[in-house]
Parts: C-alpha cells; sequence; structure tokens
C-alpha cells in the first residue's frame, strides 16, 4: 500500500498493481500508466479521502502487455465527488459516496454513486469493460487499453 500527500498529480507517472492511497484528494492531468507488468489479473486501487479530478484531456492508460482484458481491475474508491474532464479517456470503476461526473470523453468503466446523482454530458462515450478471461487476446483494445 502506498500512500500519497495531498494534492498529488497522478499525470506523468507510471504504476504498477496495487492500493494507492490520498489522504484528501487526487487529480489527473496528463497521463496515468498502469503497467501490469505481464499479469492479466493485475489490479490497482485508488482510494481519496475527497475528491478526485482530471483535467481536459487527461488519459488512463493501461498496459496489460498483450495478455487480453481492458481495465476491469482498476477501482477509484472516491470519498466525496469525481469529475472526469473533457476530452479524457477514463479506465476503471468509480465508487464515489456523493457523485460523478462525466464532462465528454470516453469512460471506460462503470460508475456508482452512493448518495447522489451521475451526471453524463451529451458528448460523453461510456464503454463499460468487456472483460476476458486471462490469457485471451483481445484485439478490440482502444486507446485507453494498450496490449
Amino acid at each position: 500500500m502506498w500512500h500519497y500527500p495531498p494534492g498529488v498529480n497522478l499525470g506523468g507517472i507510471k504504476l504498477i498493481p496495487g492500493v494507492y492511497c490520498f489522504a484528501t484528494a487526487a487529480q489527473l492531468t496528463g497521463t496515468l500508466k498502469l503497467d501490469a507488468q505481464g499479469n492479466a489479473n493485475a489490479q490497482w486501487i485508488f482510494q481519496m479521502g475527497t475528491t478526485l479530478t482530471t483535467a481536459p484531456n487527461s488519459k488512463v492508460v493501461v498496459n496489460l502487455g498483450g495478455k487480453g482484458g481492458r481495465g476491469c481491475n482498476v477501482y477509484w474508491q472516491v470519498g466525496s465527488s469525481a469529475t472526469v474532464g473533457k476530452g479524457s479517456i477514463f479506465v476503471g470503476n468509480i465508487l464515489a459516496l456523493t457523485s460523478v461526473t462525466l464532462n465528454g470523453g470516453i469512460f471506460r468503466g462503470k460508475a456508482l454513486a452512493r448518495n447522489g446523482a451521475i451526471s453524463v454530458s451529451a458528448q460523453e462515450t461510456v464503454d463499460g469493460p468487456r472483460c476476458v478471461a486471462a490469457g485471451v487476446a483481445d484485439g478490440d483494445d482502444m486507446a485507453s487499453s494498450q496490449n
């Protein structure tokens, strides 16, 4: 488990599978690379005490090393609200206490809000992950997943 200081920017970082904790907010400006190191069953869990915000045109890129899958094992646990910026390519399952806002990009995952709304702009493409068994090739990946 890795703990990060408040306000850390995930952009420009490459992370291996694991649990990543943020006492308060986390933000993404740029590209976050998730490297499974060849393990198709790799998991990333991000826990934010308060908010998750991505800047416009940010990306989450999952590299499963040709092992198939679509980032089905990326989880974002958010203590209040999550906002995915316009033009972003975001991968993972968002579990927010309050709300989730998708502002117009590509969202590959699922969004759940316990106490509030999920807002989706007209320009947002929501494409939940088509999870495949480990070792099965998946040639239909989008730019947010690299095999």
